[in-house]
């Protein structure tokens, strides 16, 4: 009796410093996180909302800590605007991308979930407008120079100016492990600039560690 209970309590031992090792094996590998995802991201804050294109990395330093880096742009044709400009009547679209570099902390519930929250800087942002039709405004049509004329009609022309930066970054997110090395998450996104709301940005992405 006191051999076989002294075997049994060596397997146990073993079977524990194994899960051990494996854990903090794991750990050790799981230390690189990469996501790509897609969401929806409000220019200042409120609708109308554009699809967005999200790429991400994280270095966990513990089983807490973390430093991220994410860079995120609308697809597609992004905003459609309608504005006056000077002498003129302008419609096109509006796309937005921005960089930003946060500092994150994860508590973990007992289903395995992951609560993520995160503060650091919106680096800098870009703002890119194609103008693909201009008009002259009705009380001026007349009055046009000929040089003004000919910038009439439809067009192609594209600005890119600078769009916030550095400022504030907020990231709550909820994350789930399916792996040791592949899971899923979502949550929001917010940039803000001093009193300003920059955009809300909110993403569903799937991730993968190494």
């Amino acid at each position: 009796m006191v051999t076989y209970r002294r075997r049994r309590t060596l397997v146990i031992a073993i079977i524990l410093m194994s899960l051990g090792r494996a854990e903090a094996v794991a750990q050790t590998n799981e230390s690189v996180e990469v996501s790509v995802g897609i969401g929806a991201l409000a220019a200042g804050g409120t609708s109308p909302y554009a699809t967005a294109l999200h790429l991400g990395g994280v270095a966990w330093v513990d089983k807490h800590w973390g430093v991220a880096a994410q860079h995120a742009r609308t697809s597609g044709d992004g905003f459609a605007f309608n504005r006056g400009a000077g002498l003129f009547e302008e419609s096109g679209n509006t796309r937005y991308e921005y960089w930003m570099a946060t500092g994150r902390y994860r508590g973990f519930l007992n289903n395995g979930v992951e609560l993520i929250v995160g503060l650091g800087v919106h680096v800098v942002g870009f703002r890119e407008r194609r103008v693909h039709e201009r008009r002259p405004r009705p009380d001026v049509a007349e009055f046009l120079t000929e040089e003004q004329s000919a910038l009439l009609g439809t067009r192609q022309e594209r600005s890119r100016e600078r769009w916030g930066g550095p400022t504030l970054a907020l990231e709550l997110l909820v994350g789930k492990k399916f792996s040791n090395h592949v899971g899923i998450g979502a949550g929001a996104i917010r940039l803000r600039d001093f009193d300003t709301v920059l955009a809300v940005h909110h993403v569903l992405y799937a991730s993968i560690w190494f």
